[in-house]
């Protein structure tokens, strides 16, 4: 299987989720590691296209987490969309150099959020 999801129909509209790494940003909002595979389960019977499944290195939990959703949901089919492409899992990685994407690895964030984190 392909890392490249497939090219949808001009008309397809791409669903990237964060809410596994922007919800914990709530004061008192916390998940689980097995209560983000469960969110990330939903998401992907959702459709989602994309989603940032946590940070890794904020936690060895989270890390754990990352990983057991891009081994697991990153890696299932999903009928309906594009040729049955499971959907793209990020982790978002602090860098110092050069930033890289790569689908199940390392996911993607705003220009500011990025110029932040590298200036830290």
């Amino acid at each position: 299987m392909s890392n490249v999801p497939p090219v949808p129909a001009d008309n397809y509209v791409r669903m990237f989720d964060t809410s596994l790494r922007d919800g914990e940003q709530s004061p008192g909002a916390t998940l689980t590691s097995e209560e983000k595979l469960e969110v990330a389960q939903a998401l992907s019977r959702l459709g989602v296209d994309a989603m940032e499944a946590g940070f890794p290195a904020a936690s060895p939990d989270d890390l754990f987490a990352v990983k057991r959703i891009a081994e697991s949901v990153g890696q299932e089919p999903r009928p309906g969309r594009a040729g049955d492409a499971p959907p793209i899992i990020c982790g978002l990685a602090r860098a110092r150099k050069t930033v890289q994407c790569v689908p199940h690895t390392v996911g993607k964030a705003t220009g500011a959020t990025i110029a932040h984190r590298l200036a830290r």
